[in-house]
């Protein structure tokens, strides 16, 4: 056999062995040749393909697009590749990849032919894993996200944008870092660019803080995976969770521990942490300062080592029912092992966990110094008791102790009431001084010394007592102040009289001065009218005959009796003011009753083109005498009114306002004014006039002040000539 011819027929061996289909057809697409592997691949046998056109096996479907590319493709010379799906012998669909060349010089078409379907399979499945590893990146809980070694975003998960709400494209082109707490930022990229030295390498476990969208900083635990030389990946994988709420819950239980232990370590009172069997397991500076022995020495033991033995079977007793979960709070004596007697204060409390007893507190408070006050006091008030005084006991901080029976009657304040209140606190009122109280402490419990004081106090039912105090302060033998003993007695009828002595006074005084007044009146306005009449009743009967003459005395004679007439009327007005109170006082509204005087008065406010502006922002009830405060305001008003200034138009304002126990009525006008440096002693004089263009008396202000004083009131001026006068009427309130 010739070479040529051998080397043919190995050639075909080898291609008959392939699993590709290799064949050769014209240029009417006809087989010319066709490897063994087409019986695998399509169901036939060589021969039985050789002759046949190859669009015979196309699918329909693919069958103008098979013929279209044949036409304009497979003649160019080229090497076409091309995929499309074929019938097998047996009708089944076969999807087939060619590579096909087109010799021209032959004009024969050689191609090779693999089976597609398979690998379209894998494909399918690739693509399956794929779609369900992006639903479990994108809906878990964990964020994927891939980076440069730089930290530029690469990939972000959607799940990102769920939990920290940014959208994908927001971060990509982004370094993670930008978004890091700056606080974590120097710990974070020395990790990263640590880690990407160590290919293939994972980090695990890196909390730090990262802004979300909203601002907020989340806690991310992330896990970093170096991917640099994965070909498919070529970045840093960043696989985070969010656990802030897990490091803010563990921040909670972290501070409310510290809070415990504070609590706990700082408690004044002894506090032991026993377990279900009365071994302790904790025990506080001030437990070990009870006990007298450092901690090592009492941790771990149970707690009947440092119990007397009398005492110990009454504290297990106690201890196994707080077991059972119940809290219990008692008065009981502690003796140590040297037989001292130590009172206290025990508190059992259970220690429960998801409802399980797993231990008991021991709350244990020293109050020896207080049982022995409480005994000093039983033995103080057995005397006490039989003294009518009221006697107290404050501590040296002045809070109420202890007080006797005489004490409770007198103010209806029994001792489990105030204990451990202040006086000043229990027993002031609105007219109690406290600046007394201020003196009491500053002496008894500064300077230590002896105190006598006077002061009101203010009972349970709202009555006050006058009470005049002895404080004595009780020091201990360093000489620091113990307790206080203040033993109070009534004086209450004494400020009675006092005060009746001292209105007796001022009513005297008052009296005197009116006198004098009287005096003044009786040697000045009544002596003229009188010495007038006197004189002209002689001269009357010396004139009969001359009629004129008579006729003028009789005129003038009449003229004298009137103004003796109105003198004595007007004393009369103000001994009537200064007697007597026959009106009951009654409560008043300003606002109304200077309506009403403005309405009696208003034809002369119109004439005058007055204006009067109110504003009673400053209260208006009083509880007075109303004809008095009628007749004040109608005084004031037609003052106003009568003594106004011809150069501007009358303008009065009026208005209220609060001064302690006073409602004070202020009005004030643009009127002629009163030179007070001239006339201030005089202003509220009888018969004091200080303009006569128009008719008056002066008598006027003189009423105005005594209604005021009779009332319990006060009043003042200020006024400038030319400029105007406002008068301040201050009424009790």
């Amino acid at each position: 056999m010739e070479e040529p011819e051998k080397q043919k027929i190995n050639l075909q061996n080898f291609i008959h062995l392939s699993r590709e289909m290799s064949c050769a057809f014209d240029a009417e697409g006809t087989f010319l040749f066709v490897s063994n592997s087409c019986q695998q691949i399509l169901g036939y046998l060589p021969a039985e393909l050789i002759g046949r056109k190859f669009l015979e096996i196309i699918y329909f479907p693919d069958y103008q697009k098979v013929q279209s590319a044949w036409e304009e493709k497979f003649f160019l010379g080229e090497v076409v590749e091309t995929s499309y799906h074929y019938l097998r012998k047996d009708g089944s669909l076969v999807h087939l990849e060619w590579v096909l060349h087109w010799d021209r010089e032959e004009r024969i078409s050689y191609c090779v032919a693999r089976e597609r379907t398979q690998l379209d399979l894998t494909t399918q499945k690739l693509l399956a894993a794929e779609a369900r590893y992006r639903a479990l990146a994108d809906n878990g809980y964990d964020m994927v996200n891939i980076v440069s070694t730089e930290g530029e975003y690469k990939f972000v998960s959607d799940s990102i944008t769920r939990i920290l709400g940014y959208p994908q494209e927001d971060l990509l082109g982004k370094t993670c870092f930008e978004f890091v707490h700056p606080e974590d930022i120097d710990f974070v990229k020395h990790l990263f660019y640590q880690y990407l030295t160590k290919i293939n390498s994972t980090i695990e476990n890196v909390p730090f803080r990262f802004r979300a969208a909203n601002g907020r900083w989340h806690w991310l635990e992330t896990v970093v995976t170096n991917q640099t030389d994965n070909h498919a990946i070529k970045g840093v994988v960043l696989k985070s969770r969010d656990i802030t709420d897990r490091i803010e819950a563990e921040q909670k239980l972290k501070e409310s521990e510290q809070r415990y232990k504070s609590l706990f370590e700082h408690h004044p009172d002894a506090v032991f942490s026993l377990d279900r069997t009365g071994r302790i397991q904790g025990v506080n500076t001030s437990g070990c300062q009870l006990l007298q022995q450092e901690e090592n020495t009492i941790l771990h033991h149970h707690f009947n080592r440092f119990i007397h033995p009398r005492q110990q079977a009454n504290c297990r007793q106690l201890f196994q029912n707080s077991i059972s979960g119940t809290s219990y709070y008692l008065d009981t004596v502690f003796l140590d092992h040297r037989e001292r007697r130590i009172d206290i204060s025990l508190t059992l409390i259970p220690i429960l966990v998801d409802g399980q007893v797993e231990g008991i507190y021991a709350i244990v408070r020293d109050i020896s110094v207080a049982k022995e006050t409480e005994r000093e006091l039983q033995k103080l008030s057995v005397v006490a008791s039989k003294v009518k005084n009221g006697i107290v006991v404050t501590d040296k901080h002045g809070k109420f102790e202890w007080v006797n029976e005489a004490f409770s009657q007198e103010t209806g304040f029994t001792l489990e009431e105030i204990k451990g209140k202040y006086p000043a606190d229990v027993l002031s009122g609105p007219e109690t001084e406290m600046e007394v109280h201020r003196r009491i402490h500053q002496k008894v419990s500064v300077e230590k010394v002896l105190v006598r004081e006077e002061i009101l106090r203010y009972n349970k039912d709202g009555s006050t007592t006058w009470l005049h105090l002895e404080f004595t302060p009780i020091l201990d033998e360093a000489g620091e102040l113990k307790r206080v003993v203040c033993i109070t007695t009534d004086i209450t009828e004494i400020k009675v009289a006092q005060q009746d002595r001292i209105m007796l006074t001022e009513d005297l005084l008052r009296q005197n001065k009116d006198l004098q007044q009287f005096a003044y009146i009786v040697s000045h306005n009544l002596r003229a009218p009188v010495a007038n009449i006197l004189g002209l009743v002689q001269l009357l009967p010396r004139n009969l005959e001359h009629k004129e003459t008579a006729a003028k005395i009789i005129k003038n004679l009449h003229g004298a009796s009137e103004r003796l007439d109105g003198v004595i009327r007007d004393l009369n007005q103000i001994l009537t003011i200064r007697s007597q109170m026959v009106e009951l006082k009654e409560p008043i509204d300003l606002k109304t009753e200077l309506l009403g005087v403005i309405s009696g008065i208003q034809q002369q406010v119109e004439a005058c083109r007055a204006a009067i502006y109110t504003d009673f922002s400053g209260g208006k009830e009083i509880f007075s005498v109303r004809s008095y405060v009628t007749s004040i305001l109608q005084n004031l008003l037609t003052n106003a009114l009568k003594y106004r200034s011809p150069d501007r138009p009358l303008e009065i304002n009026i208005q209220t306002e609060k001064e302690e126990e006073y409602l004070c009525f202020q009005i004030k006008d643009n009127g002629l004014g009163i030179n007070l440096k001239k006339e201030k002693d005089n202003l509220f004089k009888l018969y004091k006039r200080f303009h006569f263009h128009t008719e008056g008396k002066g008598l006027g202000l003189h009423l105005v002040k005594t209604q005021m004083e009779s009332l319990g009131g006060k009043i003042s001026v200020e006024s400038t000539p030319q400029v105007g006068t406002t008068f301040k009427l201050c009424f009790p309130h």
